[in-house]
């Protein structure tokens, strides 16, 4: 079962782990059948890989600079996918002499390319991929490879066997689920030594044996695949909490800005008729000032007529009066 996802590939990459994915497909088996290795043979990812795959052909490589499409921690995690589904998977020996199986794979209007090959312990480990525009078969790689069939023990960089179906020979019955099954077992009681002149008892101990390593490492990927699905699980507990914390935080800072906004309009409706009310006072204060001034100016104005008038009439009568006695001076004159 592959667990394998961009968070992984990224834990992996971050933290230098290595993982097994899964059991060799059949297809691998069969290219590698005649190389002397054994069968139980286990696909596995390490740090080493993804740091080599994203330093060549990642976003901020050269490679990608110069027009190649990027390879993503997504596209590692589906780097088996790629191969279980490629469309050609040629065996080859490296430039340092060792077994090596590629896969292409074409998508859209680029090929998918995907080296693996065996490590000391017996793993078919990922050692780059990349991508390149246009057909796979105009791929260096495929053309070189392809068109070159040696035996498995041939110490050439260039040595190949292929697997697609521009490659096979069309007379071969192709093998069923249960025919690669089959031959899976034979090739391994091939290549595992038979003891030989042993008692009944001895055999059956060794049986015993085989029998619980078998399931030893059946346990193993039982175990592996659990912690990898806890860690999923972990994963995405994580993120959902993170993101509801965001959400709760966003939630609470809008209900903040709300309150606050409520707030200062609640302030300026009332500083608003605070103002309203001290000017309609300041006003009427002022309309009362004018008024009071107004009856007093009157007031003054009304008592000084009528002390001007006592004035005048005091006045008059005094000239009556001289009058008066000036005429009775006259006539007794």
């Amino acid at each position: 079962m592959n667990n394998l996802n961009p968070e992984i590939v990224e834990f992996l990459h971050k933290n230098n782990k290595k993982m097994i994915i899964e059991k060799a497909s059949n297809k691998e088996l069969e290219l590698l059948t005649d190389a002397n290795f054994k069968q139980n043979i286990r696909a596995s990812l390490d740090h080493d890989a993804i740091t080599h795959i994203l330093k060549r052909h990642g976003v901020n490589s050269v490679n990608v600079k110069n027009g190649e499409s990027p390879i993503t921690n997504e596209d590692i995690a589906n780097y088996r996918y790629i191969v279980n589904n490629a469309d050609a998977i040629l065996r080859t020996i490296d430039k340092y002499g060792k077994e090596a199986i590629t896969a292409f794979k074409q998508v859209n209007g680029y090929a998918v390319v995907v080296e693996q090959a065996i490590n000391k312990k017996n793993e078919l480990a990922l050692k780059t991929m990349y991508k390149n525009n246009g057909s796979y078969k105009n791929n260096e790689v495929y053309k070189e490879f392809s068109s070159t069939s040696l035996d498995a023990n041939a110490k050439v960089p260039h040595g190949l066997s292929s697997h697609s179906g521009a490659t096979e020979n069309p007379t071969q019955k192709p093998l069923t689920s249960q025919e690669d099954l089959l031959k899976t077992r034979e090739n391994l009681n091939e290549t595992t030594p038979k003891p030989t002149n042993l008692s009944p008892l001895e055999q059956a101990n060794t049986e015993n044996i085989k029998n619980e390593v078998k399931k030893l490492e059946n346990q193993i990927i039982e175990t592996t695949t659990r912690l990898l699905t806890s860690y999923q699980i972990f994963l995405k507990q994580a993120r959902d909490n993170a993101n509801h914390q965001i959400t709760e935080n966003k939630t609470q800072s809008l209900e903040a800005l709300n309150q606050a906004k409520t707030t200062a309009n609640n302030e300026i409706s009332e500083n608003k008729t605070q103002a309203i009310t001290n000017i309609n006072q300041a006003k009427e204060n002022a309309t009362n000032q004018i008024n009071t001034n107004k009856q007093e100016v009157l007031n003054n104005i009304t008592q000084e007529k009528q002390e001007a008038t006592s004035e005048i009439i005091e006045a008059k009568n005094t000239i009556i009066i001289k009058t008066l006695i000036f005429l009775r001076l006259n006539k007794a004159c």
